[in-house]
């Protein structure tokens, strides 16, 4: 098992008993799978995996079928990130463009949205309008979320690409402390080392009680996190099913084929035209 295996992880968990919840997250290795497929450079890396990891960190409380998807989209500069995470830690992106500049403001719309396997379940928007994407979830937190927390994000690159990508969310549970008390008791997360903060999820076992600079942490879960699309070849067929028999048959004319790439892996499948033709005579 790899170290990226190993350490890519969400650990979720109550400090000090319970007063207030604690997500701590590493996503080395699916960020590095994502910006790997999407053939991303310098700052589109960075905020990638930054997306990925508040997706991340809004998925914590999914279960089952359950999935988390975030829309993010910027006009300025103009850049979107499309990601969802699932209640097993299995993680799939996208994000444009390949490259960009510095950047600091962003303006635009983030859109968190909890589906089952049948239907839409919960969504939250809110207005895109911060220094970073840091300041833009600990705004969604605040704005849809209407709870009392911190949000941290960071990545990071090397020579040799993405290094670190990381996050955590701490979050005041209801009848327990007032605001002021929840703020000395973690307020100097805002400004502490986002290295050291997840530096506890880099052993193998994290079961039990953690120590996180100097918060007692009692660990309620312990969720891997990989890298997974859910496209196939099966679902690719379903989809051009679904464009009726006229459609199909059209296909056959021009281009003769079907191809199709998913645009979240980039994983592409061709389909035969002695296959669209089969599909054609199974349409009644």
């Amino acid at each position: 098992m790899s170290v990226d295996e190993v350490t890519s992880r969400l650990v979720r968990g109550l400090a000090f008993g319970g007063v207030a919840r604690v997500l701590l997250v590493t996503a080395e290795g699916p960020a590095r799978a994502i910006t790997t497929a999407h053939e991303l450079e310098g700052e589109a890396v960075r905020l990638a995996s930054e997306a990925l990891v508040g997706n991340v960190l809004l998925s914590a409380h999914i279960k089952g079928e359950e999935r988390l998807l975030l829309e993010l989209a910027s006009r300025l500069p103009a850049l979107t990130y499309s990601g969802e995470v699932w209640a097993d830690g299995s993680c799939r992106a996208r994000f444009k463009p390949r490259r960009l500049p510095p950047v600091g403001a962003l303006q635009g719309t983030l859109c968190a949205i909890k589906w089952d396997a049948r239907r839409e379940l919960y969504r939250g928007v809110a207005e895109l309008d911060h220094d970073g994407l840091e300041a833009a979830f600990q705004g969604f937190l605040s704005s849809s979320q209407q709870t009392v927390g911190i949000v941290r994000l960071g990545a990071a690159m090397d020579e040799d690409g993405l290094c670190f990508a990381a996050g955590a969310l701490v979050e005041l549970l209801p009848g327990g402390l007032g605001e002021q008390d929840f703020e000395d008791l973690f307020g100097h997360l805002r400004t502490a080392s986002l290295e050291a903060l997840v530096a506890p999820l880099r052993q193998p076992d994290v079961s039990g009680e953690l120590e996180v600079l100097g918060i007692p942490l009692t660990v309620l879960e312990d969720r891997p996190l990989q890298d997974r699309c859910t496209c196939s070849l099966e679902r690719v067929e379903g989809t051009l099913v679904a464009l009726g028999k006229e459609e199909l048959l059209a296909i056959l004319v021009d281009p003769g084929f079907a191809e199709v790439t998913c645009h979240f892996c980039n994983a592409r499948y061709n389909v035969s035209p002695a296959r669209v033709q089969e599909l054609a005579a199974s349409i009644a």
